[in-house]
């Protein structure tokens, strides 16, 4: 759900709406997120729509200094594919012992956040929507948004997850 404040005659009112992902923007892509961990996987823009669908609370969303809202998944379902031989949820077992996700972007900038961090985290989100729209094309088609240290830690162009465990 987000918030949106209406102010009627002086007054601010919150309003809350939920987000739902428009299949339209993404049923023609044609790009993939490869996910590797202890194993690997790529998804296509349909299945990360049926993901977001499936989630606890069918998406999140985030809304940024601008007003522009973001719709997708957290990043904590999308490391759960692949944490463990087991793609049905996210370890926290394996993440309590700590290692580091890596978001990449095809243009090759990357940031490394904790497991501590991503853990269970409904506010680290993977987007690819901008107010009901596909993103521009200088996020197209993934955007890392939301919780994050500051807004040079957002990934745009994201193509690609990995979990990097200690050795």
């Amino acid at each position: 759900m987000a918030a949106v404040v209406l102010v009627v005659a002086g007054v601010s009112v919150v309003a809350w709406q939920l987000l739902k992902p428009n299949n339209h923007i993404t049923a023609n892509a044609t790009w993939t997120l490869k996910l590797n961990g202890k194993i690997s996987e790529t998804i296509d823009a349909n299945t990360l729509i049926q993901l977001t669908k499936a989630s606890a609370n069918g998406g999140a969303s985030w809304t940024d200094s601008d007003g522009y809202i973001y719709f997708g998944i957290p990043l904590w379902i999308l490391v759960g594919r692949v944490d463990d031989t087991q793609p049905s949820g996210f370890n926290s077992t394996l993440a309590d012992l700590g290692y580091l996700v890596r978001v990449k972007g095809s243009d090759g900038f990357y940031r490394d956040l904790t497991s501590a961090s991503v853990k269970m985290n409904n506010d680290i989100i993977v987007v690819y929507e901008m107010d009901g729209k596909a993103l521009p094309s200088n996020a197209y088609p993934l955007e890392l948004v939301g919780a994050v240290p500051n807004k040079g830690w957002m990934v745009r162009l994201i193509a690609e997850i990995d979990i990097i465990f200690p050795s």
